[in-house]
């Protein structure tokens, strides 16, 4: 039997951390979760997750988008799949996005996220579970049923 997809959620919400992880659990995906962008980029480095859930409005203003453009711009992680599930708008999320990246806006902000997945919190359990089911079935990772 294949081994479940792995997830890392990084948020600095510690009740999010628990109950998402929860969430994912149930559905047997193996889940590892961390507060900031300085832990992420550690676990990241450590083993890439099939899927990254990212806040990109953390404590820290800005951090969870300075991550994934870290991670968009790094040749070694630049196709790891990332769902963001944040309190900010998509329309706010967008504005960010073109405003924190450093190369500028580019033809790679056309849709205003690089990013696989946008998911408006407070999230449902289905809602976040189709999302991240969608996500990995179009990579090519399993599934659990």
């Amino acid at each position: 039997m294949a081994e479940s997809a792995k997830i890392l959620i990084v948020d600095d919400d510690p009740d999010f951390l628990v109950t998402t992880r929860s969430m994912l659990n149930s559905s047997s995906y193996r889940v590892g979760v961390v507060a900031g962008e300085q832990d992420a980029l550690l676990e990241i480095e450590a083993e890439i997750p099939d899927l990254l859930i990212l806040d990109v409005m953390m404590s820290k203003c800005g951090s969870g988008f300075e991550l994934m453009w870290k991670l968009r711009n790094d040749p070694r992680y630049k196709a790891m799949p990332i769902l963001v599930v944040t309190g900010l708008d998509k329309e706010g999320c967008m504005r960010f996005a073109r405003d924190t990246n450093p190369a500028g806006p580019g033809p790679a902000d056309e849709d205003g996220l690089p990013v696989d997945g946008y998911l408006l919190k407070p999230v449902r359990t289905t809602e976040l579970l189709e999302a991240v089911g969608r996500i990995l079935r179009q990579r090519g990772t399993q599934v659990p049923s």
